[in-house]
C-alpha cells in the first residue's frame, strides 16, 4: 500500500489518498487537483500532464531494464528437469509445466501470475509474464537435487525500477512438493 498526505493548516485542509499501488502520478494528481481548487488556482489537466511525464519515465526506465548478458553462459538442463509443483507456505501452489515444448509457470491462487520461462543461464530463468501490463519480469533461480530435479526456487525482479515494489517474489521460500 501507498499513501500520500498533504495538510495545509491555514486552509483546515487535509488531503490523504491511499492506494493499492505504486502509480505515484495518479496519487500526485489528485492531490494537484484538490490544492488547485483550495488555494483557487489556474486549472490544469495533472492527469495529462503526470501521466505523460510518468510514460516517459516507464519507457527509458524499460530501456535500461534489460538483464545483461550473464559473464558465465552456462546451458540449461532439459525442461522436464524444472516441472512439477512448488510450495510457499505464505502463497500457496506454483506450477512448472512443459507445454509446446516451453516451461510455464503458474501461480495457481493469483489468475494473472502466468508466464512462460525464458532461460537465462544454467537453471536461472527469466518469467516472461503473459499479462504485460504486470511490468513484473522477474529472474526464477532453480536450486536443483543430486537427481536434477528442483528441490526449491527464489525469485527476484529483474528491474526494481520498473517492478511494482508490491511484487515481492524476494519473500517466497518455493520448496518442491
Amino acid at each position: 500500500m501507498v499513501s500520500q498526505v498533504t495538510l495545509l493548516p491555514e486552509k483546515k485542509l487535509g488531503i490523504v489518498i491511499l492506494s493499492n499501488q505504486q502509480a505515484f502520478g495518479a496519487l500526485s494528481a489528485v492531490t494537484h487537483e484538490v490544492l488547485e481548487d483550495a488555494l483557487e488556482l489556474e486549472d490544469k489537466d495533472w492527469v495529462e500532464d503526470l501521466a505523460k511525464s510518468h510514460f516517459e519515465g516507464k519507457q527509458q526506465a524499460y530501456a535500461n531494464a534489460k538483464p545483461e548478458a550473464p559473464a558465465d553462459y552456462q546451458p540449461q538442463l532439459p525442461n522436464i528437469n524444472y516441472t512439477g509443483t512448488l510450495h510457499d507456505d505464505w502463497y500457496g501452489d506454483v506450477i512448472i509445466e512443459q507445454l509446446d515444448g516451453k516451461l510455464r509457470i503458474d501461480f495457481t491462487h493469483t489468475k494473472r501470475l502466468k508466464g512462460e520461462l525464458e532461460h537465462y543461464t544454467g537453471n536461472t530463468f527469466i518469467v516472461k509474464w503473459d499479462e504485460k501490463l504486470l511490468e513484473a519480469d522477474a529472474f526464477i533461480r532453480f536450486e536443483m537435487s543430486s537427481q536434477n530435479r528442483v528441490n526449491s526456487a527464489k525469485m527476484r525482479a529483474v528491474s526494481t525500477q520498473v517492478t511494482d515494489f508490491s511484487f515481492d517474489f524476494r519473500n517466497l521460500h518455493l520448496k518442491a512438493k
